[in-house]
């Protein structure tokens, strides 16, 4: 379907649309979807989190009034939604509540835990600056990926921005490199820049990435991050606020333990399976970090249980939501 000023598809009374992602910054769209539904039209509109609404604090500019005018609007217009989580579905009856509007239903489709890499492009020999990643291999990791991975590492996956308390995990990490020394793992952050960062970034500068014991991965591709999940000791996801938290069923699905925060949807994400703190306690965080680091008959146990869990594909995910989809035709 398009979203410009194109043809878009006719559409009639009893017809069903669902929409997966954010269309607040489509207003021709958003004018498409509100005249059908005024002609009979259904819409059912995906919702993957109300970070905006919820931890403000976390968020630029005027985002935070942009995505309430949007949600405002998609409520009047669908005659549903349906969320990642029931955190979020929580966080969407709340918004209801607190607006006094007419809480409009509300089916919950988990997410997946499995890691999904994509297909590699035929030709990648781009010799010499990247080295294969298996000996049977086409994929070419780059070496900077390697030279993260090249000492025992902890892993933390997403974007680097305040939401995801870097600050704080920067700062437990150079608590560690003190009391460790030479004994503490490396800490290696993978994923793009973010934003409001700017206190984490201050405290790497400073502290000289932690004397060389921080590093940041910025934009691994799926087959690098895979390559950083499958060699790390375990990984570590306090973020303040999640819609769902992917990093954590992915660390699982490759049998790694994973110190989750157990706020929002995070406890819906890793089950039993995390090893949960609270994301504002400094000691908390530490403490069930260090037991990862230094324990390691516990870190083995926990990734034995791992090893054991029932994962939801992504297969899993498509089935239940066509099947809702399918009984609200009827």
């Amino acid at each position: 379907m398009e979203t410009g000023h194109g043809n878009l598809p006719e559409l009639k009374s009893g017809d069903i649309v669902f929409v997966p992602g954010a269309t607040w910054n489509l207003q021709y769209y958003l004018d498409f979807l509100e005249s059908n539904s005024k002609n009979g039209v259904r819409i059912y509109q995906l919702i993957h989190d109300l970070i905006p609404l919820v931890v403000p604090e976390h968020i630029g500019d005027d985002v935070p009034e942009q995505f309430a005018q949007w949600l405002h609007q998609m409520s009047d217009m669908v005659a549903g939604f349906i969320a990642n989580s029931n955190a979020t579905k929580a966080d969407l009856l709340r918004f209801f509540e607190t607006f006094e509007r007419e809480p409009k239903p509300c089916i919950v489709v988990p997410l997946a835990q499995e890691f999904v890499r994509s297909v590699p492009p035929i030709d990648c020999e781009r010799k010499p600056i990247f080295l294969s990643a298996e000996k049977n291999s086409t994929r070419r990791i780059h070496a900077r990926v390697y030279n993260a991975a090249r000492l025992p590492y902890v892993l933390c996956v997403g974007t680097i921005e305040s939401r995801k308390n870097v600050w704080t995990l920067a700062r437990i990490w150079l608590s560690i490199v003190e009391e460790l020394g030479g004994d503490a793992p490396r800490l290696v952050f993978a994923g793009r820049h973010g934003i409001l960062k700017e206190d984490f970034d201050q405290l790497i500068q400073g502290s000289g990435s932690a004397n060389g014991s921080i590093v940041i991965v910025e934009r691994p591709d799926d087959h690098e991050l895979e390559y950083l999940y499958k060699n790390c000791l375990f990984s570590v996801f306090i973020s303040y606020y999640e819609g769902w938290g992917l990093p954590i069923g992915e660390s699982l699905s490759f049998g790694k333990a994973v110190v989750a925060s157990n706020t929002s949807s995070m406890r819906e994400v890793g089950g039993e399976f995390a090893d949960y703190v609270d994301p504002a306690d400094f000691h908390d965080i530490r403490a069930k970090i260090m037991r990862l680091i230094t324990d390691t008959q516990y870190r083995w146990e926990r990734n034995c249980q791992i090893a054991g869990m029932p994962l939801r594909s992504w297969n899993d995910v498509t089935d239940d939501l066509c099947s809702h989809l399918q009984l609200i035709k009827r």
